[in-house]
């Protein structure tokens, strides 16, 4: 499955929460619609620079620059062995974005985690169903 497939999938993810957020506005309040912003941050926006393709030399990678070397490790270990697996690629991926920045002082709201690892999901099931 190429690169512009696992990016419909994530779009394919985010109208099925937009659709999920936007009937429960009524029954939450606008609150709904600012977690829909973060899972969508994390399902759209993240999803640009962390994929279980960070293993090749993929738009993905490339896109981390200099700084793609970083992911060199798991290029050594082979295509869809360690970050296309549905345990450990996500808690990988997330994990290697997460830490550092918490070590900072940044932190990512729990929604944007969620619609991060339910991008990386997406694209290891579309890799074996597809």
């Amino acid at each position: 499955m190429n690169g512009n497939e696992h990016y419909k999938s994530n779009y394919f993810l985010g109208v099925l929460a937009i659709i999920y957020f936007f009937g429960r506005v009524n029954d939450h309040g606008y609150d709904e619609l600012i977690s829909l912003g973060k899972f969508l941050f994390g399902a759209l926006i993240l999803s640009l620079f962390l994929s279980p393709d960070l293993d090749t030399d993929s738009s993905v990678s490339n896109r981390w620059m200099i700084f793609k070397y970083i992911w060199h490790p798991f290029k050594s270990a082979g295509h869809r062995e360690i970050l296309h697996n549905p345990v450990w690629g996500p808690f990988i991926l997330i994990a290697f974005l997460w830490v550092p920045l918490k070590i900072y002082g940044i932190d990512f709201p729990i929604e944007t985690i969620i619609g991060l690892g339910l991008s990386i999901e997406a694209h290891i099931f579309c890799d074996y169903v597809l």
